[in-house]
C-alpha cells in the first residue's frame, strides 16, 4: 500500500544547490526511497553539475547504512543544454563531497565515453543518464553503459517529459517502453525508472512495475506530493528570488513562454536561459519578483551552435534597455546596469536581436546579484514623485 505520508526516514537534503534550486529536488523523495529499497551495491551518476540529484543518492546510501561505491561522472564544464561554467562549480561539489562522503562516493572528471572503461560489465545497481538531452546523445549514453548495469539493475533517465528546445529524452523513452519493464513519474521534467532484463529481488520498483492503472497512479501522486513540500520548503529556506525570461516574438508575453531560475539573495551568480528555436523579437527579463535592488555586470545572448555574440551589455548598450514596471534606472556602481525594484513586477525590455538562422537555439547569459528590501518599495514611490516633481506621500 502507498503511504498517505512521508516514510518516517525522510529527510531534508544536507545539500542546498548554492546557484539555485533544481527541478530534481522534486525527485529526491523518490530516489531516496529507492536507495533504501534497492540497496545498491554501486550507483553511478552520468551527468552531476551542481550536484542535487548526486548528494540526494549519497545521502541516502548514508542513512540506509548499506555499503556501496558511489561515483559521479561529469566533465564539470557544462553543454548546451546546461550551458558552460567555470570551475567553482566543481570546487563546490568536490569540496561537499570530501566533507560528508568521501568514504564510500568519488567524482570522475571525464566524459561518459572516457569513463566507461572504468567500471566492469554487470556490476551497477542504479545508473542515473542526465547529461546532454538531445536524442543522439543520450542514446548513444545509454547503449554505451546498459552493458554495465547488473541484469535486473535500475536505470533512471530525468526530463522523459521535456519535449521542447532540441531536448530527446522522451522519444527515446518512448522506444525504450517497447523493450524494457518501465515506469514514469511526470512531475518534476519527468523521471524514466527502467529496469534492465534479469533475475532481481522484490523491491519498491517491482511494486510499481506490477501495480494496476490505479496503484501506479497511486505512486506518482505520492511522490508529486513529496516532491513539491520538499521543493517549496527548499525555496522558503534557501531566501531565493525568481528571476524570469519572456521570449515572446509578439510581445504579448504570457508564463507559457518564459522560464524562470531561482538564485539566492546578495551573491553574484549566473543564470542561463536556452530559448526556442528560431527566435525573433524582444526579450523581456524581469530579474526580480520582490521590492528590492537588482545588479547586473553581465547579459550576453549568443547562438548556441557557435556562441555567435548577438547582444551583449556593456555601458553603450545599456541605454538600448527600455526599463518597465516596478523598475526604476538607478546610476551604476560596479555593475553595468542597477536597478530599483519597488514592486514585484520590474521590467527589462532588451533591444530586437539579430534573429538566428533557422534551426539554431539563442541562449541568454546574465550575471545578476539581487537583495531583498522592505524599503525599496518607498524609495521607488519617493524617487518616482521626485522625479515626477509630486510631493513625497508619508508612509
Amino acid at each position: 500500500m502507498v503511504p498517505d505520508l512521508p516514510p518516517s526516514f525522510y529527510f531534508k537534503p544536507r545539500y542546498t544547490n548554492p546557484y539555485g534550486v533544481n527541478t530534481w529536488l522534486e525527485h529526491i523523495p523518490f530516489a531516496y526511497d529507492l536507495v533504501h529499497s534497492v540497496r545498491p551495491e554501486l550507483l553511478v551518476e552520468l551527468g552531476t553539475h551542481y550536484g542535487e540529484s548526486y548528494f540526494g543518492f549519497c545521502q541516502a546510501v548514508e542513512d540506509a547504512g548499506i555499503t556501496c561505491e558511489c561515483r559521479a561522472v561529469d566533465t564539470w564544464s557544462g553543454d548546451a543544454h546546461a550551458g558552460f561554467y567555470d570551475d567553482a562549480v566543481f570546487a563546490q561539489v568536490e569540496a561537499h563531497n570530501k566533507k560528508y562522503y568521501r568514504r564510500f562516493s568519488s567524482l570522475t572528471r571525464s566524459s561518459f565515453d572516457d569513463a566507461i572503461g572504468k567500471f566492469q560489465d554487470g556490476t551497477i545497481s542504479i545508473l542515473h543518464i542526465d547529461g546532454l538531452h538531445t536524442y543522439e546523445a543520450v542514446s548513444h549514453d545509454f547503449q554505451l553503459w546498459l552493458p554495465k548495469v547488473r541484469p535486473g539493475g535500475v536505470v533512471l533517465f530525468h526530463d522523459i517529459a521535456e519535449h521542447g528546445h532540441d531536448f530527446g529524452v522522451w522519444q527515446l523513452w518512448e522506444e525504450l517502453q517497447r523493450n524494457f519493464p518501465t515506469f514514469s513519474f511526470y512531475h518534476g521534467h519527468g523521471l524514466g525508472v527502467l529496469r534492465n532484463h534479469g533475475p532481481h529481488a522484490r523491491d519498491l520498483v517491482s511494486e510499481m512495475l506490477e501495480g494496476d492503472l490505479d496503484r501506479q497512479n497511486k505512486f506518482r501522486g505520492y511522490y508529486a506530493r513529496c516532491g513539491a513540500q520538499l521543493l517549496a520548503d527548499a525555496k522558503s529556506q534557501a531566501c531565493h528570488a525568481r528571476v524570469q525570461l519572456f521570449y515572446s516574438p509578439t510581445q504579448e508575453y504570457s508564463e507559457q513562454q518564459s522560464q524562470s531560475a531561482y538564485v539566492r539573495l546578495d551573491e553574484w551568480q549566473p543564470v542561463r536561459f536556452r530559448i526556442a528555436e528560431n527566435f525573433s523579437g524582444r526579450l523581456r527579463l524581469d530579474p526580480l519578483d520582490v521590492p528590492g535592488i537588482v545588479e547586473i555586470s553581465e547579459l550576453v545572448i549568443e547562438r548556441c551552435d557557435n556562441f555567435e555574440l548577438l547582444w551583449s551589455l556593456d555601458p553603450e548598450s545599456a541605454n538600448q534597455v527600455d526599463v518597465t514596471g516596478n523598475a526604476l534606472r538607478l546610476p551604476p556602481e560596479d555593475s553595468v546596469l542597477t536597478i530599483l525594484s519597488n514592486g514585484n513586477d520590474p521590467r527589462l525590455l532588451l533591444p530586437p536581436i539579430i534573429t538566428a538562422p533557422k534551426g539554431v537555439s539563442v541562449r541568454a547569459v546574465v550575471r545578476i546579484r539581487t537583495e531583498v528590501s522592505e524599503l525599496a518599495e518607498y524609495l521607488g514611490s519617493a524617487l518616482q514623485h521626485a522625479l515626477d516633481g509630486l510631493p513625497v506621500i508619508a508612509r
